[in-house]
């Protein structure tokens, strides 16, 4: 008997019409960890969701400008350098977020678009593949 180890699950299935028990317990073991990963999706999308805004201090900022103008001396420069500082913040925690959400889209992709073990499964000794 012929073996089919150097197939792809789904190779060994349209040439033969079924697989090998090695093969499907492979599959088996894909749809378990697929149903695990069934609502990390939405978790992921949800912690999306927390992140800040890009102008999540915008309203702040502006009170805080609008009391500038009306302040002066000393205590106006040490507001408007409060202000320059609060601006770096919202800046700093805006690239922070993006990175974030990028890190969580390309986890969501890969959920979505897992490929099944099988695929790659009894590869030859040796091939370094």
């Amino acid at each position: 008997m012929a073996t089919h180890d150097h197939l792809t699950a789904e190779e060994e299935f349209r040439l033969t019409g079924t697989l090998s028990a090695k093969k499907i317990e492979v599959l088996l073991d894909f749809e378990a960890m697929a149903q695990a990963l069934a609502g990390v999706e939405n978790r992921l999308l949800d912690a999306k969701a927390q992140f800040p805004s890009e102008d999540f201090l915008s309203g702040a900022l502006l009170r805080l400008q609008a009391l500038a103008k009306r302040v002066r001396g000393s205590n106006r420069t040490e507001l408007l350098e409060i202000i320059e500082s609060l601006v770096q913040i919202q800046s700093q925690q805006f690239q922070s977020s993006e990175h974030g959400i990028s890190e969580l889209d390309e986890a969501i992709g890969e959920i979505i678009g897992v490929e099944p073990p099988a695929k790659h499964v009894n590869k030859p000794k040796g091939t370094g593949q």
